[in-house]
């Protein structure tokens, strides 16, 4: 006859092992991706004097566009809202590495970011129904690295960061070439 504590060691013993068949322990759920579903608007804007924009005529070195935005598992995805917007994809997660933005450092409700943005955007929101869009291009000739922090304050949601690759920015024909980390970028919304 089996004892009593043979038996609770046989089961616990058979649970181990059943728990150690199947993987083991749960791997952790994926982060939920940092932004919503919807219509963003993203603004592109290098410093003009590192960017070698202080001339005549000026390349212009600011863009802003409407972004559609979609999830694909942890990460958030935009791509241009509209042909006026130009043709790109703005794709941001959760990161863990330190980041840093124009805005300041972390707070305690923020949401470091890190992806990647390629492709070209034209300044084409209108802010209000009289204003007249640049025309001025930012082109990424490669996936270009990004990071920053996606800000929760009051319920509104504001992201903003840096790149980290070489930016070109072009208007009628002329051009401005930013070094890396010289063009920032914000994202606002869903609207």
């Amino acid at each position: 006859m089996v004892s009593r504590e043979h038996l609770v060691s046989a089961t616990a013993a058979i649970v181990v092992t059943a728990a150690s068949c199947d993987g083991g322990p749960a791997s952790p759920s994926p982060q939920p991706p940092p932004l919503g579903v919807g219509i963003f608007i993203l603004s592109l804007g290098g410093d003009s004097s590192l960017c070698q924009d202080i001339k005549i005529p000026l390349a212009g070195t600011f863009v802003t566009v409407q972004v559609r935005a979609v999830h694909d598992g942890g990460t958030w995805i935009g791509r241009a809202a509209s042909a006026e917007d130009g043709d790109f994809e703005i794709r941001l997660a959760r990161a863990t590495q330190p980041v840093s933005a124009h805005s300041g450092p972390m707070g305690p409700r923020d949401v470091a970011v890190a992806g990647t943005l390629w492709g070209v955007a034209t300044d084409s929101y209108n802010y209000v129904p009289t204003w007249v869009p640049s025309g001025t291009s930012v082109v990424f000739d490669q996936t270009t690295t990004i990071s920053g922090i996606v800000r929760f304050a009051s319920g509104a949601r504001f992201g903003d960061g840096l790149d980290t690759a070489p930016v070109m920015f072009t208007r009628a024909g002329v051009s401005s070439t930013c070094p890396p980390g010289a063009v920032g970028w914000t994202l606002n919304g869903p609207m």
